[in-house]
C-alpha cells in the first residue's frame, strides 16, 4: 500500500503549539497555536484553548489575524474573575493584552483589552499574580524608557544617512548588529482590577528597571522566559544575565541576580561559580531556588549541575558527584522540596528522570526504548501531571500521566490526549527510525539512526542521504525539526541515517569532549565507520549512490570530508566554516572557536598565541586540503548569518570553482543562520533534494 508523499510544504502547514498554560480551576489547557497560510504567505498566532474533559473541541480565545503573534499567556485570579494576559506583537508594536476567561463565550469580536502602551517594544513576559516581567532594550545611560524612545527615533531620522560606531566588541550577534550602550534590561509592574471600570489598570505610573544603570543584558540574548521567574509571594525576581563589557565575545559566564522589590535590593547570586549559571527557578514554597552551574570556566555546553540556593539562610546546597550521571540535561523543573525532574537526552532518545538532590540519588522516569523527546513536567493536581512531548513522527502533544511511585518507571503515559495534528499526519507514512550502535576506533559506543524510505521494498537498492547535525556539542534525538527533518528524506526515496559521533551530548562529558581540539580527527572517524557499518549491516543501501550533508559544524564536516574521502557522489554544505582561523577573526562568540580549538585542560587561547596554538586551528581545517576537492557540492549560505559569517560560504564556493567541482551557490539574504521563511525553506528544501537527485537518481 503506497501513501502519500509528505513534502516541506505539507511540513510548513503543521499547526505550532506553544506556551501550554493550566487555568485555575483545572479545568483547561491555554496555548499559543502559529499557522501558515500558503496562499497569502503570511503567519498568524493566536491563543487557543481546549477543556481537559474533552481535548477534541478545540476553541479560539483571540482571533487569528495575519501578521499577528499572540504569545506568552499566563492566567491571572482577581476579584473573582480569571484573567490572560499575554504579549501581542502586532502592526502596532509589541505590547501587554488581556482578555476576560469565559469558557462559555463564544468568540465573536476582538474584544481583548490593551493593558500597555510602552514607549519600547516588550518581550519575555512572565506573570504571577498581579505583577509581570518583561525586557525591552534600553540605553544604559538614560533613565527612561521615554529617553530610550526618543533617541531610537533620532537614529530612525537619520535616514539613509546612517552609520554606527564601535569601540568594543561584540558589533553583532547572531543575525542583528548591536548598539553599543544598549542592553536588554528587566522591568516590573503592578497591576490591578478595577471593579468601576471593569478593567485591568496598572499600578505604578511606570515600570521599574530592575539593572536601571548597569551594563548587563537579561536575559542573555537569545535566550528567554526560562531565564526568569518571580517568586510565589511576588516579592521576588530571579533571573539570567551576562554583562556587556569588554568581556563579553570570551566570557560565557552568565551570572544569576536576584531582586527584592520591597528591599529594591539586587544580589547576585551565582558570583561564586566560576562558569555559566543558568535557568534559575524558585522551590513550591518560594524558599530556594534552583539552577545549574556549568563547572568548567569558557564552556556554553557542559555537564548541568544542579544548585540549590537557600534565601534565607543564604546558602548552597552543591551535591557532589553529579558528574556520574551521563545523560544529558536538558532543563528541570521542581518535583517536590527535595527533589526535581530533569528532562534529558540519554543515548539518542529523550528520557525524564527525578533526581533526589538531597540523597543524590537518580530514578528514571520513562523507559530508554521509547523514541520520544520530553518537555518538563507540570503538575494538574495531586500526583497528576501534564507534559509536552514531541517525536520523529509528530510535532507536539500534550501528555498525562500519574507518578503513582516517584522511584519507578511511569506506565500510564496518555501520549496523544492532544495531538492536534494527528489527523492531518496520518494521511502520510511516518516511521520511527530503527536504532543501531557500533564501535567507535577508540572502543566507545556510537548511536545513530536510521530512516527507511515509505513504500520500502527489501528486494530493492536506495540511495543514501546521509545526515550530519551541527553543534557540535549537540545530537539528533526525537525532537521535531523544521530544517533538518529525516521524514523529508525518506519520503523523497531515501535511506536517511543520522549518526551521533564523538563531540554529540547524551553519551557523557568524556564523550561529548572527545570533539574538542579534534574537529576533524575522532568525529570524522566515527562517521566515517559509520557508513561502513550501515553498509555492511543494511544490504538495501546503494553504497555506489550516497550524499552527505550537514549546516553548521555539519556544514563544516561536508567541507572537511570533500578533503578526505571519495565515497560521496554529491555533498551539500549549509552555513559550514572554511578556513577555522577566519572563523576566529569573523564570528561573533569567540569563546566558540578558542574552546573548541583548545586541548582538554589547557587554556582557552587564540589562534595568534603562538605558532603551536595556530597550528591546532590549522590541523582540521578544509581550507587546507582544497588540493584534494573533486564531489561536486551544493553550498548555501544566508546573508544575516554572523554566527559562522557569509564569507565561508563564499570562500568554499570559490575554492570549488577555482578547481574546476561541480557546484552550486544558494544565497538567501534574508536568512540567518538558520533558513527560517516558510518560502525560502520550501526553495532550500527543492534544491537540496533535487542536488541530490541529480547525482543519486
Amino acid at each position: 500500500m503506497t501513501s502519500k508523499i509528505f513534502s516541506i510544504v505539507d511540513l510548513l502547514k503543521l499547526k505550532r503549539y506553544s506556551g501550554i498554560i493550566l487555568s485555575p480551576d483545572k479545568k483547561y489547557f491555554l496555548f499559543s497555536k502559529r499557522i501558515w497560510n500558503q496562499e497569502t504567505t503570511k503567519k498568524s498566532t493566536n491563543l487557543q484553548f481546549i477543556a481537559i474533559s474533552n481535548p477534541q473541541e478545540i476553541r479560539d480565545f483571540t482571533i487569528p489575524i495575519e501578521g499577528q503573534s499572540d504569545l506568552s499567556p499566563s492566567f491571572v485570579e482577581l476579584s473573582n474573575k480569571t484573567f490572560v494576559l499575554f504579549n501581542r506583537i502586532g502592526q502596532n508594536g509589541s505590547q501587554i493584552f488581556y482578555k476576560e476567561f469565559i469558557p462559555e463565550e463564544e468568540l465573536n469580536t476582538q474584544n481583548e483589552k490593551q493593558l500597555t502602551n510602552y514607549p519600547l517594544d516588550i518581550s519575555n513576559l512572565v506573570v504571577n499574580n498581579n505583577l509581570f516581567v518583561f525586557s525591552t532594550d534600553v540605553y544604559v545611560k538614560f533613565d527612561t524608557m521615554e529617553q530610550t524612545a526618543e533617541e531610537n527615533k533620532k537614529v530612525s531620522n537619520r535616514g539613509k544617512n546612517s552609520y554606527q560606531e564601535f569601540t568594543k566588541l561584540m558589533v553583532r550577534h547572531w543575525d542583528i548588529w548591536y548598539t553599543e550602550g544598549m542592553a536588554s534590561h528587566l522591568f516590573y509592574q503592578h497591576f490591578e482590577y478595577n471593579n468601576e471600570e471593569n478593567k485591568l489598570k496598572l499600578v505604578e505610573n511606570s515600570p521599574t528597571d530592575i539593572l536601571k544603570g548597569l551594563n548587563i543584558s537579561s536575559p542573555p540574548f537569545e535566550e528567554g522566559t526560562e531565564h526568569i521567574d518571580i517568586s510565589p509571594d511576588n516579592n521576588l525576581i530571579v533571573f539570567t544575565t551576562n554583562k556587556k563589557d569588554n568581556d563579553e565575545p570570551f566570557d560565557t559566564a552568565w551570572k544569576i541576580y536576584l531582586y527584592n522589590i520591597k528591599e529594591k535590593k539586587l544580589t547576585n547570586i551565582s558570583e561564586k561559580f566560576i562558569g555559566r549559571t543558568q535557568y534559575p527557578k524558585f522551590s513550591n514554597d518560594g524558599k530556594k531556588i534552583g539552577f545549574f552551574a556549568l563547572p568548567r570556566k569558557g564552556l556554553e555546553l557542559d555537564e548541568s549541575n544542579l544548585v540549590i540556593y537557600n534565601i534565607n539562610e543564604n546558602s548552597y546546597l552543591y551535591p557532589e558527584n553529579q558528574h556520574n550521571f551521563l545523560p544529558y540535561i536538558k532543563n528541570f523543573n521542581w518535583c517536590d522540596d527535595s527533589s526535581v525532574f530533569y528532562s534529558v537526552i540519554e543515548r539518542g532518545v529523550g528520557r525524564l528522570y527525578r533526581y533526589d538532590f538531597i540523597n543524590n540519588k537518580y530514578y528514571p522516569l520513562t523507559d530508554g526504548n521509547l523514541i520520544k523527546s520530553y518537555g518538563l513536567p507540570k503538575k494538574i493536581e495531586n500526583n497528576k501531571y501534564f507534559i509536552f512531548t514531541t517525536s520523529f513522527i509528530t510535532n507536539g502533544e500534550i501528555s498525562l500521566f500519574t507518578l503513582d511511585d516517584p522511584t519507578k518507571i511511569i506506565t500510564n503515559i496518555q501520549f496523544d490526549f492532544f495531538s492536534p495534528n494527528k489527523k492531518f499526519l496520518s494521511n502520510f507514512n511516518l516511521l520511527d527510525p530503527e536504532i543501531f550502535i557500533y564501535k567507535s576506533s577508540n572502543g566507545d559506543d556510537v548511536q545513530g539512526f536510521i530512516f527507511k524510505p515509505v513504500n520500502f521494498d527489501a528486494n530493492k537498492k536506495y540511495p543514501l542521504a546521509f545526515m550530519i547535525h551541527g553543534g557540535p556539542e549537540s545530537a539528533w534525538n526525537p525532537n521535531w525539526h523544521y530544517r533538518w527533518n529525516p521524514q523529508i528524506y525518506s519520503n523523497a526515496g531515501y535511506v536517511a541515517v543520522l549518526i551521533n559521533p564523538h563531540g554529540s551530548v547524551g553519551m557523557g562529558i568524556e564523550f561529548t569532549d572527545k570533539v574538542r581540539n579534534d574537529w576533524g580527527g575522532l568525529p570524522y572517524q566515527d562517521l566515517m565507520d559509520g557508513v561502513k557499518y550501515v553498509l555492511e549491516k543494511y544490504s538495501f543501501i546503494d553504497k555506489d549512490k550516497m550524499g552527505a550533508l550537514g549546516g553548521s559544524y555539519g556544514g563544516y564536516m561536508v567541507n572537511w570530508i570533500q578533503g578526505n574521502t571519495d565515497i560521496f557522489k554529491c555533498l551539500v554544505c549549509h552555513s559550514g566554516v572554511f578556513n577555522n582561523i577566519n572563523m576566529y577573526y569573523g564570528t561573533e562568540e569567540l569563546w566558540f572557536p578558542i574552546a573548541e580549538f583548545s586541548p582538554i585542560g589547557e587554556e582557552f587561547k587564540p589562534p595568534y598565541d603562538s605558532e603551536e596554538r595556530k597550528k591546532l586551528y590549522l590541523k582540521h581545517s578544509p581550507h587546507t586540503l582544497v588540493n584534494n576537492w573533486k564531489t561536486p557540492e551544493l553550498v548555501i549560505h544566508g546573508g544575516n548569518d554572523y554566527r559562522i559569517p557569509l564569507t565561508e560560504g563564499l570562500c568554499t564556493f570559490t575554492a570549488l570553482q577555482s578547481k574546476g567541482v561541480e557546484s552550486k551557490f544558494l544565497y538567501f539574504p534574508e536568512e540567518t543562520h538558520f533558513v527560517a521563511k516558510e518560502e525560502n525553506s520550501i526553495k532550500w528544501h527543492n534544491e537540496v533534494i533535487g542536488w541530490l537527485d541529480k547525482y543519486l537518481k
